[in-house]
């Protein structure tokens, strides 16, 4: 089935909502409109399949835990909204015909999991993203601004986790976003942002990194080994000490630094 496809689906009235969310707590091959819901609407360990949504904004909800497959979100506005240990699974949450992705704006995304989903053009703003994984998914021209990818356990400790694979993130706006430590495995990151990026210790193995903005970006023990690596150049980064790379991409790194390569001098 197509990712997020919705063809004419019944719209369920505020009544059937209601009804169904004292019940089984299920939703399948329907429309929900948002401007159907009940004020402050519990939607938590709540499955949503074959569903779209329809209405531009929500506020405040919880849909903790839930579930979403082959749903379609286009283009909504979400505020203080709990998404808090979803999963995610071809999914559409982009509006094609005006070309507008959802907005999240102080919303709690910790530890979501995201399959196969679009999430184009969207904007994160001041969410909880810690713990995050996604999987075959594209954020391309994403924009995330002050998102938290960390947890604090305490004053002194505290912990960045998120985990993408295989994830499209070509022409993001990734700057000043702190992913040290962090897997970014197999990823596009084709003409993306990520100046003045916390990178240190991140695994970008087998990412494309072609036209990337790192100025002023810490790059100190990531692992590039496999990227593509098409303008990057070391000298624009604030640091890089212990950066992993492999020797077929050494001598290219170095030629733009400036540093000629010459075969070794033979002894006689």
């Amino acid at each position: 089935m197509i990712i997020g496809s919705s063809p004419n689906l019944p719209i369920l009235s505020q009544q059937e909502i209601v009804e169904r969310l004292s019940g089984e707590r299920s939703f399948s091959g329907v429309t929900i409109c948002l401007d159907q819901l009940p004020e402050q609407s519990d939607f938590s360990a709540t499955t949503f399949l074959d569903c779209s949504f329809s209405g531009s904004t929500l506020t405040g909800e919880d849909f903790s835990a839930s579930k979403f497959k082959n749903c379609t979100l286009p283009g909504i506005r979400f505020s203080g909204t709990s998404f808090v240990e979803c999963e995610w699974e071809d999914c559409l949450l982009y509006d094609k015909e005006r070309s507008e992705g959802c907005t999240f704006t102080n919303c709690e995304l910790r530890e979501n999991l995201i399959i196969n989903c679009v999430l184009r053009k969207s904007t994160f703003v001041r969410c909880d993203l810690y713990d995050l994984s996604a999987r075959g998914s594209s954020f391309r021209a994403t924009k995330m601004k002050r998102c938290d990818f960390g947890r604090a356990y305490s004053r002194n400790v505290s912990r960045v986790q998120a985990k993408f694979e295989k994830c499209d993130f070509s022409y993001a706006d990734l700057t000043e976003i702190d992913l040290h430590g962090c897997q970014l495995l197999d990823c596009n990151f084709s003409g993306a942002a990520l100046t003045e990026a916390d990178l240190r210790g991140v695994s970008l193995i087998g990412s494309v990194l072609d036209g990337i903005e790192v100025g002023n970006a810490q790059m100190d023990e990531a692992d590039i080994r496999g990227c593509s690596l098409s303008d990057f150049d070391l000298a624009s980064l604030q640091s890089y000490a212990g950066l992993k790379v492999s020797s077929a991409q050494m001598q290219t790194l170095l030629e733009r630094l400036g540093v000629r390569i010459f075969s070794d001098i033979q002894s006689n």
